[in-house]
């Protein structure tokens, strides 16, 4: 079969296509003519050639002058020689006292408008010589002369091929009229050196046009290679996203600074506060706004105070200061934590607040190695951070011992939650407020360490979300608790715990299903309590999950209402089935007639919307009356059990307690 023919329109769009496409290379690949580069390129390509072309031209003239002596008088003679061996003696003198224009614009701009100039006079002069001398010779010698004149002229062009106009020039004027006096000379043989020469110099344009392309093309890789090694550079050394100087930069300057006599420095750790955030609830892209905008008014402040700021990775960034004044550090410290707190316009519609805790390490105070102060100022961070945030701390040996301890826990824990010795799940009944029955046990984990004891779980849940152990932690009170609420003979539900760092990550309602299913508990008898604070770490994820969580017949409920994000709409966006008055409130309801009020009000509101309340860390017969008399429905609290082991761990339980901790 024959190849299908294209309609006269597609072939018009096949031609525009390709014609565009091979504009596109060609302007890809080309440079301005007034680059600085090419012409430098050029200027030292003519330096190159300049030299010896001269001196052949030169020794030319005086073969010449030698040959013709017979014939010519002295001074037609003189004229060629003397012009011409004067230049050749300049340019050789400039070449070996390297006298070349420096690389500004200016002065390589005067180098190839001075060497244009001379080669064209050069040519001229010399096809001006030669005809001078074709007068007074002989056929042979006017071939001779004929074939001088050609060879001056392309060694001239040699010159100027930068310069296609000049080029050109050199190649009409005096090769026009070398060609021209041989045409007209009525000799056959002088006739055919014309033709001869006018080919020649019409090939010499290609060529001369084709070394120029090869000299644009080589300037052209030598910058696009000098491109690619400067954005290597500087994304070895800076940031892309904020433009500031990376980990390794900051480390290099805080080591040269160290590395003197008596090293004076002082590193600040920046950490944001709430960054996280805002990149979970409005994504990726307004957190690199955030970011950007925070560099930026870091960089303002670092001007302020001549010093120097990088970024470490993440929401992380160092300040160096080429001083040890603990109160002058202290002070900045404070300063920028002022400002990264003030609000953020992300665009038009969109505003952001988020904060930043600092912290400081001193040299020689704190150590003399900048990764080692780099890790002080760090823990020092990390205490800022666990003193409530958006705060400054020095280092402090107390401070390293804390973090190794924590380290230590860490370690600890993940042993056992490996083995799962000595994790349990103590349970706390919640009963109705008016008839005394349990209605659900709230599931608790509880971990004895052998060398710690027990350890308080505001100690250890803390330590495992911030380490990546809350998934196989709270895996493990889920799976326990199903298991343990289907022995339980009076039907209570199963109250379990979710951490903000296992709600909204997709894998929450597999793992519920997966518990349901392994212990054959129904989904009625199930309730998950979270916090406000949880659910909008990822708001929108998290919406999905607890729908998918109701829709199996799982109940939700929202602990420590009142502490987080409290509004109306929450309740009804989360689908939550109930609410579970912060114990605080409790305690403060009977001293404080305000915190009484707000109980009243958060039972009432609950009431109205269907919602069952549950009111914690109830202890007194006091408190429960005025609780039933607001209406509350369920209680939790001391005065009607504490947490307790289920019956196959209790035996176990009261041995550990008679064990003294080793540490």
């Amino acid at each position: 079969m024959g190849l299908p023919r294209l309609r006269r329109s597609e072939a018009r769009e096949v031609t525009s296509m390709v014609i565009s496409r091979w504009t596109k290379a060609r302007s890809a690949s080309a440079l301005p003519p007034d680059s600085v580069a090419l012409r430098v390129a050029q200027l030292e390509s003519v330096r190159r050639t300049a030299v010896p072309l001269y001196l052949a031209c030169a020794a030319n003239v005086w073969v010449t002058a030698v040959l013709m002596q017979h014939r010519v008088p002295p001074v037609v003679l003189l004229a060629g020689l003397v012009p011409v061996t004067a230049a050749a003696v300049v340019v050789v003198a400039l070449r070996l006292a390297r006298r070349a224009p420096g690389v500004t614009e200016q002065a390589v701009t005067r180098g190839l408008t001075w060497n244009r100039q001379a080669v064209l006079w050069m040519a001229v002069w010399l096809v001006g010589w030669a005809l001078a001398l074709y007068r007074y010779a002989d056929l042979a010698e006017r071939v001779y002369v004929a074939h001088f004149a050609t060879v001056s002229l392309v060694a001239c062009l040699v010159c100027l091929t930068y310069s296609r106009r000049s080029m050109l020039l050199a190649v009409l004027a005096p090769g026009g009229v070398a060609v021209l006096v041989l045409a007209v000379s009525g000799e056959p043989l002088l006739l055919a050196v014309g033709l001869e020469t006018a080919f020649l110099l019409a090939a010499a344009l290609p060529v001369a046009g084709s070394r120029e392309r090869n000299l644009r093309r080589l300037v052209l890789a030598q910058e696009r290679e000098g491109r690619s090694q400067r954005q290597i550079t500087d994304l070895a050394l800076n940031d892309p996203l904020t433009r500031l100087p990376n980990r390794y930069t900051i480390t290099q300057a805080l080591d040269s600074a160290l590395d003197r006599p008596d090293p004076r420095a002082t590193v600040l750790f920046v950490d944001l506060d709430g960054f996280k955030t805002v990149n979970d609830t409005l994504g990726h892209q307004a957190g690199d706004v955030l970011l950007a905008e925070v560099a930026r008014r870091l960089e303002r402040t670092a001007r302020r105070h001549r010093v120097s700021v990088g970024r470490l990775g993440g929401d992380e960034f160092a300040v160096l200061l080429p001083h040890d004044d603990r109160a002058r550090g202290e002070a900045l410290g404070s300063e920028i934590v002022a400002t990264l707190s003030e609000p953020y316009d992300l665009d038009t519609a969109r505003t952001a607040r988020i904060g930043a805790s600092v912290g400081a390490a001193l040299a020689p105070a704190h150590g003399t190695d900048g990764e080692a102060l780099l890790a002080r100022a760090d823990i020092a961070l990390y205490a800022a951070k666990d003193a409530g945030k958006g705060t400054v701390r020095v280092f402090d040996q107390e401070m390293e011992r804390r973090l190794t301890a924590r380290i230590d826990l860490e370690a600890a824990l993940r042993r056992a939650l490996a083995d799962e010795e000595r994790v349990f799940v103590f349970y706390q009944p919640i009963v109705d407020a008016t008839t005394g029955r349990v209605t659900a046990r709230e599931a608790l984990v509880r971990w004895h360490d052998a060398d710690r004891g027990w350890v308080p779980p505001n100690q250890f849940v803390p330590v495992a979300e911030e380490s990546g152990l809350i998934g196989d932690l709270g895996r493990l009170v889920l799976t326990r608790a199903c298991q343990d609420a289907t022995t339980w003979a009076d039907g209570a539900r199963v109250a379990v715990n979710i951490s903000a760092e296992q709600l909204g990550r997709g894998t929450l309602v597999g793992e519920v299903r997966e518990a349901l299913a392994a212990s054959g508990l129904p989904a009625g008898r199930l309730e998950l309590e979270i916090t406000e604070t949880a659910m909008f770490t990822r708001a929108e994820a998290s919406t999905q999950e607890l729908a998918e969580l109701t829709a199996l017949g799982v109940r939700v409920a929202l602990d420590d209402f009142g502490t987080g994000y409290s509004s109306l709409s929450h309740l009804i966006a989360f689908h939550i089935d109930k609410i579970k008055i912060d114990g605080s409130f409790v305690r403060e309801s009977s001293e404080s007639p305000a915190s009484a009020t707000v109980v009243r009000a958060l039972i009432s509101m609950a009431r109205e919307m269907g919602l069952t309340t549950v009111a914690e860390c109830v202890e007194t017969e006091q408190e429960l009356e005025r609780l039933r008399n607001d209406g509350c429905t369920e209680i939790q609290g001391y005065l009607y059990g504490r947490p307790e082991p289920r019956p196959q761990d209790a035996q176990y339980v009261q041995a550990l307690n008679t064990l003294r901790p080793r540490i």
